[in-house]
């Protein structure tokens, strides 16, 4: 983990990580931040104790993490852990997919509590994306 100073504000900056969370192989985080709110929210814990980014509450999209480097094996990669991609931008997503385009060996997984963003992903993008992995 490298922590950079931006603005007079020390965030920490974290790259994509390899993980123990057992669905998974990789976490990869070009968002961090959830308007949600939920009482329970791990990673607003984990942004409190670290300070990724200084307001939670307002996702946070890092552009220069879309340059990750990604494992040369076949893995299983988390895209989000520390958000809820129902409140990403649209533009957000669209370069986090046009990332995973060029990335066809792994499988990348997204989380939400709102179900409705499966189908309109899906139906944007499943012409150029495999439909296995969407």
């Amino acid at each position: 983990m490298r922590i950079y100073a931006t603005a007079s504000l020390w965030t920490v900056k974290k790259l994509m990580q390899k993980t123990k969370i057992e669905w998974c192989d990789y976490t990869w985080n070009p968002v961090v931040g959830c308007r949600r709110g939920c009482s329970y929210c791990y990673a607003k814990r984990l942004n409190d104790r670290f300070g990724m980014i200084p307001d939670f509450s307002v996702p946070t999209f890092f552009p220069e993490r879309l340059n990750d480097k990604f494992p040369k094996k076949p893995s299983k990669i988390f895209v989000g852990s520390m958000t809820d991609i129902c409140f990403w931008k649209r533009e957000w997503m669209d370069e986090v997919l046009k990332v995973i385009r060029k990335q066809p060996q792994h499988t990348f997984m997204f989380l939400t509590k709102d179900g409705s963003i499966f189908l309109f992903v899906r139906r944007k993008h499943e012409k150029s994306l495999d439909k296995k992995t969407v």
